[in-house]
């Protein structure tokens, strides 16, 4: 997708960032909908990662310029951002764990009894990474569905506002 925003040349860093913080949090969220109603959806999840993670490096930068309200929604973005990568890593472990179970089977198959290679260690390691990316992904829903109800870019918007507004002479 084209990005919806440009930076203006003639506007100072902080203007930009009001401006363009908005809509980077709702290029971030438009695929909230399929990624919480579809778990299984790992490349939409992956590809809603990469948009906060513009969102979050964004808010980074601008971080100084607009006080300690805005810094607590940046922790919010900073922390569901995490989440996803550490559900991304899941999502790259679990085939990876799969394929070495199929290749440890395989080759017990071929083996006499005495040469083979117990599956049990690789299996519990891989149901302990689905339960892993379970309960992280559905903290990452909870927390994508409490933005929705309380707000929250209204929040990142309004703690921009109330500084911008102190910072006026």
């Amino acid at each position: 997708m084209a990005r919806r925003w440009k930076t203006k040349p003639k506007k100072s860093l902080r203007e930009n960032a009001q401006e363009i913080i908005p809509l980077l949090f709702d290029e971030f969220m438009e695929t909230k909908v399929r990624v919480v109603g579809h778990p299984r959806l790992k490349d939409e999840l992956h590809g809603m990662r990469l948009k906060g993670k513009m969102l979050r490096y964004i808010m980074e930068i601008a971080g100084g310029f607009y006080g300690p309200a805005f810094g607590e929604c940046y922790e919010e973005i900073r922390r569901a951002v995490g989440l996803m990568g550490s559900i991304h890593d899941c999502d790259v472990q679990l085939p990876v764990i799969q394929q070495h179970v199929r290749e440890l089977r395989a080759f017990n198959a071929a083996v006499k009894s005495d040469d083979r290679i117990p599956t049990a260690p690789m299996v519990v390691l891989h149901h302990q990474h689905k339960e892993r990316r379970n309960t992280l992904f559905n903290e990452l829903c909870g927390i994508l569905l409490r933005w929705e109800a309380e707000n929250f870019r209204g929040r990142i918007l309004l703690s921009m506002t109330r500084a911008t507004e102190l910072s006026q002479p």
